[in-house]
């Protein structure tokens, strides 16, 4: 009887170890994020204006600890809150080459843990976007809600914004704004980096302008 209670025991905790992993990435995605088509997708893309910014062909990631605004308060090493972006054509710059970096990406497996080889997952995708702009982001979809600065709810998207699902202290998925209602992102197992509508989530938590 012992040893079948302690059976039982270890596989629950299996179990919920299992559920649990994938949160230090970012959890899969629900499934609202299931293939589909949008129409109009293809006009909104070509719509974009990019600019001169270009997806580079390598990368450099810049570690999480050297990202701006340190706080004295905080744990060493622990990424630190970002104070309200800057106005101006260096955010502007630093979010589309983001933006453009994501789209270059699409077709990519999500792979979960992903950094870009062979496959992304979706706050793997967003931190190499704007790793690419030179911008350092924490790794997780968590960590980098926390780090911020979070926009006013309501606020009007622009390309290169972070959007947030889950809830303030359980965020499980983040991609990056296209501008309107249009996101590029890592949406979850067996699907390929894309572009989706965000409105069909149902648990939006907000965004984030993190082009300082």
């Amino acid at each position: 009887m012992i040893a079948t209670a302690m059976v039982i025991l270890i596989a629950l905790g299996a179990y919920q170890l299992a559920q649990g992993l994938p949160s230090l990435f970012g959890r899969p995605a629900p499934a609202w994020q299931t293939e589909e088509t949008l129409d109009g997708t293809q006009e909104s893309l070509d719509g974009l204006d990019l600019g001169d910014s270009q997806a580079p062909a390598s990368v450099t990631v810049v570690p999480d600890d050297a990202a701006e605004t340190p706080n004295s308060d905080a744990i060493p090493g622990s990424p630190q809150p970002r104070a309200a972006p800057r106005a101006g054509g260096q955010h502007r710059s630093a979010a589309l080459t983001a933006v453009a970096f994501a789209l270059a990406q699409r077709g990519k497996p999500y792979i979960w843990g992903g950094n870009g080889d062979p496959g992304f997952d979706c706050s793997g995708l967003t931190k190499a976007a704007y790793a690419a702009a030179k911008i350092a982001l924490p790794r997780t979809a968590q960590d980098q809600y926390d780090y911020g600065p979070l926009l006013p709810a309501g606020a009007a998207l622009r390309p290169g914004d972070l959007l947030f699902f889950g809830t303030p202290d359980n965020i499980h998925h983040v991609g990056i704004s296209l501008g309107g209602t249009l996101m590029i992102n890592a949406p979850t197992f067996g699907q390929t980096v894309r572009v989706q509508d965000y409105r069909n989530a149902s648990d939006y938590a907000g965004s984030s302008r993190p082009a300082g």
